[in-house]
C-alpha cells in the first residue's frame, strides 16, 4: 500500500453512493449546482463564516472553484467532495 509520502498513488474511491445521495469528487460542470447551493444559504451561512460573503459571487467563479477542486483531487493536495441528490441535479453540500 502506498505511504502518504506517494499521495498520487493513493486510491482513493472518488464516488460513493448511497440510497439518496451521492458523494462524489467536483467535476467540471459543478459550478453551477455549487452557485445555487450558495444562493440559497448565503445570508445564513455568512453570519457563522466569511468566506461566502467574499467568494464565488458568480456562477463562473463558482465554475472556476469547483474545477480547482477537481485538479487538487487528482493530485490529492485536497480531497474536498461534493454531497449531491442521486440524481445529482442538486448539490446539498461539501466536505472539506
Amino acid at each position: 500500500m502506498p505511504s502518504i509520502e506517494s499521495p498520487l498513488l493513493l486510491n482513493i474511491p472518488s464516488r460513493l453512493e448511497g440510497e439518496q445521495i451521492v458523494v462524489r469528487a467536483y467535476q467540471p460542470g459543478d459550478g453551477a449546482r455549487f452557485f445555487n447551493a450558495l444562493e440559497e444559504d448565503r445570508a445564513d451561512l455568512e453570519q457563522w463564516m466569511a468566506w461566502p460573503g467574499e467568494f464565488h459571487k458568480t456562477s463562473d467563479e463558482a465554475e472556476s472553484y469547483t474545477r480547482k477542486m477537481a485538479g487538487r483531487w487528482l493530485t490529492r493536495e485536497g480531497l474536498i467532495m461534493g454531497i449531491f441528490s442521486k440524481d445529482e441535479n442538486t448539490l446539498y453540500g461539501g466536505t472539506g
